[in-house]
């Protein structure tokens, strides 16, 4: 290394303070997706895995951080991006809200059970609302919530089958 090197500014995302690489992630563009899997995976604290996480889009890499990570609010942050992905708030296509919706059955059967009712309730597209149905297997109290209060209308006619 150089001595002019010494002078350069580095990312805010390298700094040592885990606050100021928290706030750093922030500020990292969300087409920078494998840098930021890069810091999910590296970062040795939970605050900036969860900033990078919130920012992730790819499916694989928020589905290994809900399986690997130790801390349970980087889990959570993960699950929750999942579950948008998978309701489709980020304009995410078919195969990545399937993905999503597979990556979420990954929970304990609880949690993965409510994420389920919400997809099968709420998501947009009427093919992820019955692959999310089709998850519930025989819980009658799922079922009658999304027979209820389904937005769509053919899920709420299949869950009344079911």
């Amino acid at each position: 290394m150089g001595i002019l090197d010494r002078f350069k500014t580095q990312p805010k995302w390298k700094a040592s303070d885990p606050a100021v690489r928290a706030a750093g992630v922030q500020e990292i563009p969300e087409d920078e997706q494998d840098l930021l899997a890069a810091i999910v995976r590296e970062d040795d604290d939970p605050r900036v895995r969860r900033a990078a996480v919130s920012k992730l889009s790819t499916v694989a890499v928020l589905a290994d951080t809900l399986g690997r990570d130790a801390d349970e609010g980087v889990r959570d942050e993960a699950a929750g991006v999942l579950l948008d992905i998978a309701l489709g708030a980020y304009e995410a296509d078919e195969a990545a809200s399937l993905a999503a919706l597979d990556a979420l059955g990954a929970l304990p059967a609880a949690a993965a059970q409510k994420h389920f009712v919400l997809v099968a309730k709420t998501a947009q597209r009427e093919s992820i609302c019955r692959a999310a149905l089709g998850r519930l297997g025989g819980d009658q109290k799922a079922l009658g919530t999304v027979c209820r209060r389904a937005e769509i209308d053919a899920v709420r006619m299949a869950a009344s089958r079911a």
